[in-house]
């Protein structure tokens, strides 16, 4: 699906408004171009679920000075998989503004939300970024942008009851040379950089069950006794 304006072009790229109750994108493209000097269009989409598999979303000025369009997005549950991307660029200009709203859940898996120019101007400033009321927004490999070259970065806004980012996921309002955008997130953030990661391998079961009973007592027989303990043992070595 896809709108836009070309360099000869003089009125500005239409606009794509979508109301689905299921919208999924699997390896497509909903898609709003400017290549001139007229604005790109803007994207609306109204859904219950929006799913995403190696699927894009893109508002995008290439080469003009027409400002890239902006992306709103409302639904109830949004999930972004395999290289998904929900974006606004512009290589010339200032970029466009995302706002997602959810009710319930928004997760990211080896995906992006990110609003970029390259405009080499001061005022060529990223796009805005903002997440609205998601009841959870998991972030797994994944990123949320609002960069600039020339211009400042761009804001980026959050509201959810649980944020959850894995340590290689990536938040990030930079500006090569303007300033940096602010990040301001109001949520109960779920810090689980320290986790480790489990042995693959069970422990070694002949060395564990090496010596029966008889022979670490020295009394000739075995026994077997059954009683409670507070917590669970941090070894099998400890069961002894």
């Amino acid at each position: 699906m896809q709108t836009g304006t070309f360099a000869e072009t003089d009125g500005n790229a239409g606009n794509i408004c979508l109301n689905a109750n299921e919208l999924i994108i699997d390896k497509g493209t909903i898609i709003s171009s400017t290549l001139g000097n007229r604005r790109g269009g803007n994207i609306d989409i109204f859904s219950t679920d929006v799913k995403m598999n190696d699927g894009s979303i893109k508002a995008r000025s290439i080469g003009g000075l027409g400002d890239a369009g902006s992306i709103s997005l409302t639904a109830k549950t949004i999930s972004l998989n395999d290289l998904s991307i929900i974006s606004t660029s512009a290589t010339q200009t200032g970029g466009g503004n995302i706002e997602v709203q959810v009710h319930d859940h928004l997760h990211l898996f080896d995906s992006g939300i990110t609003a970029r120019t390259q405009g080499n101007q001061p005022h060529h400033s990223g796009g805005n970024l903002t997440i609205r009321k998601p009841q959870l927004l998991t972030l797994n490999n994944s990123q949320l942008l609002a960069n600039a070259y020339a211009g400042n970065g761009g804001n980026i806004s959050i509201i959810a009851g649980h944020f959850i980012q894995s340590s290689d996921s990536l938040l990030s309002a930079s500006s090569e040379l303007g300033i940096d955008g602010n990040i301001t997130i109001d949520s109960s953030i779920e810090d689980f950089s320290d986790i480790q990661v489990l042995p693959s391998k069970f422990g070694d079961k002949p060395k564990l069950l090496n010596n029966r009973c008889a022979i670490r007592s020295r009394q000739g027989f075995s026994t077997f006794r059954i009683t409670t303990r507070d917590v669970l043992p941090v070894s099998p070595e400890d069961l002894r």
